[in-house]
């Protein structure tokens, strides 16, 4: 019989999926506004496309979570060392990403991409999503 894990630890790695879903993106918009402004705006959005870029990868991301009862959980941000004690609400299934809503509104919901944990640790969390 299986020993199933109540209480789970995810070390989050960088992840690849979630750069390329951005230039992706950057990428997109940058066409519509070629297509649609002149060649010195199109400059202009692509300088704070860059920049804004660069500013929204510079914001703390988890890299580790753990569970440490039924809904409290743990959770380190690569940023700084400190650990801050949290209670999940909910998490979320989009496929190729999970999001994970907290109960206090000040921290912002984290996205992990599916590149960033194991398969089994992928598969124990999409079980999460699905059984609450």
């Amino acid at each position: 019989m299986a020993n199933p894990q109540i209480h789970q630890c995810y070390l989050l790695k960088p992840s690849r999926f979630a750069l390329g879903f951005q230039i992706l993106c950057l990428i997109i918009i940058l066409l519509f506004t070629y297509l649609s402004l002149s060649i010195w705006m199109w400059m202009v959005c692509i300088v704070a496309a860059l920049i804004s870029l660069k500013l929204f990868n510079m914001q703390p991301k988890a890299d580790q979570i753990e569970q440490l009862e039924y809904d409290i959980w743990s959770i380190r941000y690569s940023s700084s060392r400190e650990i801050q004690q949290v209670k999940i609400i909910q998490f979320i299934d989009h496929y190729f990403y999970i999001a994970v809503h907290f109960e206090n509104k000040k921290i912002k919901p984290s996205i992990i991409w599916q590149d960033q944990v194991s398969k089994n640790q992928w598969k124990s969390l999409k079980n999460r999503c699905k059984f609450g």
